[in-house]
């Protein structure tokens, strides 16, 4: 069993809600499954092998509030590695090598910039040679750090700024399409402009069951396009990810009975849908890790069969699969699990027909989403993701407004409650351009348009539950505008 061990200044910005989040991550950032402790002033982090690894930790930054940070790779030792001094190693190095990637790949970095990154490496040296003074050492690296996350989501921004100018002067670019999900059972009282963001009908299909189970077609009305507002993207039909198993689907039936059941519903929609040029959103929340209704074995199975089923009904419409935490942080707490990658790698490579991969990051909650993180590890994952040559979408939620914190887990606040100056809509600005810009994006969608569609990841709306806008909303459809995005029912799979 390997062990690293780092010690905490007094002003540290290292909180005790940050300790259960605490991981030691592989190049790919996907956790080994581990413990954290903290005893003493010492974080001590158990995993299951001796691998050199890097420490992710929840860090309270100036502007931007709390943020995943990461430090670089590290080998295990008996002495404790100061935790501040180590993530500002991480982050100075990660900021290079990433500016050092795209100033060879031709893109124009200002030299204010590498100005200002040349003095905070030298302010590094400093805090170094601070060995003797703990708390001169800490004061460097915090300043450090904050000014280190700033520079990178100013490049980022740049990145993202100079990929949007090419787009533009080249009239054959894909645009990225941009919109939300809206319930079925709320799509009725939603007024107009959230409706006019419409991407993905979400919520599950109606049917009066007769006593064999048999679907029918009278399961389509939740696929059934209404008002003037048509979608692309149906689903999830079955998501992995809900403690309750879709009511189509019985709980007192075997493995085998419910295999059935969804191909049958998935030969049935490809009837409805043979007519009609829409998505189906098969399969969501795919995370390597079993629950109480399906083994990872099962799920595997189910969604391969259901893809199969489907594509026998409908040869020539697009089928979307997605997979919850890409970063695999549940990995950490668990005995076993298989990261999001490698399911997609396993589905692929046993002939799973679908047309896009699916990404869901519920951030800032916890332990059932993911972490807010800062800009450059976003373009890590994606490129990872890109190299399986699949169109992606990008399911985003977080919370949007005041939360019960016994609401949703024990991390509730949004990234701007440790930094009221800023706001998550900051955040989600620099996060949703460099999404638009990355070339196997093709759509981006947040997730809950109102507070009562989703209990799991409660107040993530763009509105409340009385339908009234969030300040969130301005800032989704001022990116999509700015972005000049056209609607989900200008495109096509």
């Amino acid at each position: 069993m390997g062990q690293y061990r780092f010690s905490i200044p007094d002003s540290s910005r290292f909180s005790m809600d940050s300790l259960m989040a605490s991981q030691i991550v592989g190049l790919e950032g996907i956790p080994w499954p581990g413990k954290a402790i903290l005893h003493e002033g010492i974080l001590h982090v158990t995993r299951n092998n001796n691998v050199s690894g890097r420490l992710l930790v929840r860090w309270q930054t100036k502007r931007f509030g709390d943020l995943a940070l990461l430090t670089g790779t590290l080998p295990e030792s008996e002495t404790a590695y100061a935790m501040e001094l180590e993530i500002t190693r991480g982050c100075l190095n990660r900021l290079r090598n990433q500016i050092a990637i795209w100033l060879e790949g031709g893109l124009p970095i200002c030299e204010e910039i590498q100005d200002r990154l040349h003095i905070l490496v030298e302010q590094f040296a400093e805090a170094l040679f601070s060995v003797n003074d703990r708390v001169k050492q800490t004061r460097i690296c915090e300043t450090i750090i904050d000014e280190t996350v700033e520079l990178m989501f100013e490049v980022t921004d740049e990145f993202s700024r100079q990929i949007a100018a090419f787009q533009e002067s080249h009239p054959d670019s894909v645009p990225v399409f941009a919109g939300t999900c809206i319930d079925e059972a709320a799509a009725a009282s939603l007024p107009a402009p959230v409706l006019a963001l419409a991407a993905q009908k979400t919520g599950q299909p109606t049917a009066t069951e007769p006593p064999d189970l048999t679907l029918t077609s009278q399961a389509m009305e939740w696929a059934d396009e209404a008002g003037e507002h048509p979608v692309r993207i149906v689903g999830p039909l079955l998501p992995f990810d809900n403690p309750q198993l879709p009511h189509w689907l019985p709980e007192d039936t075997s493995f085998e009975k419910r295999l059935e059941l969804a191909k049958r519903m998935c030969r049935t929609l490809g009837d409805k849908f043979g007519r009609h040029r829409k998505i189906l959103h098969v399969v969501s929340g795919i995370s390597g890790v079993g629950h109480q209704h399906f083994n990872y074995p099962q799920q595997l199975q189910m969604t391969l069969e259901m893809l199969e089923a489907y594509e026998q009904k409908a040869p020539n419409q697009s089928m979307l699969i997605s997979f919850d935490q890409p970063w695999g942080e549940r990995l950490s707490m668990s005995t076993g699990g298989t990261p999001a990658m490698e399911i997609a790698d396993s589905l692929i490579s046993r002939g799973a027909r679908i047309a896009a991969l699916g990404l869901e990051f519920n951030l800032d909650y916890w332990p059932h989403g993911s972490l807010i993180r800062d800009p450059l590890q976003w373009v890590d994952l994606i490129d990872r993701w890109s190299q399986f040559g699949y169109p992606l979408v990008i399911y985003l939620s977080a919370p949007t407004g005041q939360m019960d914190p016994t609401a949703s887990g024990r991390f509730y606040q949004t990234i701007g409650s440790t930094a009221p100056s800023t706001e998550f809509p900051e955040y989600l600005k620099t996060i949703f351009n460099l999404l638009a810009q990355r070339p196997w994006v093709k759509r981006i969608i947040w997730r809950s348009a109102t507070d009562f569609a989703n209990a799991r990841f409660p107040f993530s709306g763009l509105v409340a539950s009385d339908g009234s806008k969030k300040p969130i909303f301005d800032t989704y459809q001022q990116l999509i505008s700015e972005a000049r995005k056209p609607s989900f029912a200008d495109g096509d799979s």
